[in-house]
């Protein structure tokens, strides 16, 4: 398992474990947005990483590099005011990762950006898209990135 797998597993069970419990966080859940039969949803998927340039120095561990992993978290609801259909749970969510070094996986995350969308003909599917930035180091050499 890589650590950007350990990592957004982590993030997937904090927001389980966060009160109040309810709707479930789901890592990579897709689903048609009009079967609203579904919703409210969380799901959790990976975007994009950037790695920086490894440490010129070695170290304890060897040369190392700072990677910053960007985790999209969607939240789908049903409702209107989209308002009040989104922000429990965007709160919940928000609550449970922010700060988390989840057991020295991440060494800072943090929300970037939220982005409301609404379903055009009714407005009352809503989404709320949040970018996660999480910073995390591993030795250069390590390519795979892979954890026991």
């Amino acid at each position: 398992m890589t650590i950007r797998d350990e990592i957004v597993d982590a993030i997937v069970s904090a927001i389980n474990a966060a009160d109040p419990t309810g709707v479930q966080a789901e890592r990579d859940k897709m689903h048609p947005v009009d079967n609203t039969g579904l919703l409210p949803s969380i799901g959790v998927y990976l975007g994009r990483e950037d790695t920086a340039a490894p440490s010129p120095s070695g170290g304890k561990w060897g040369h190392l590099a700072e990677h910053m992993l960007s985790v999209k978290i969607e939240i789908l609801a049903f409702g209107k005011p989209v308002t009040k259909a989104l922000d429990p749970l965007a709160a919940r969510v928000v609550k449970a990762i922010s700060g988390q070094e989840f057991g020295g996986l991440a060494n800072r995350i943090f929300i970037g950006s939220k982005q409301w969308t609404y379903n055009d003909t009714d407005r009352q599917v809503c989404e709320l898209a949040l970018d996660v930035a999480v910073e995390y180091t591993t030795a250069a050499k390590d390519e795979a990135l892979l954890t026991d």
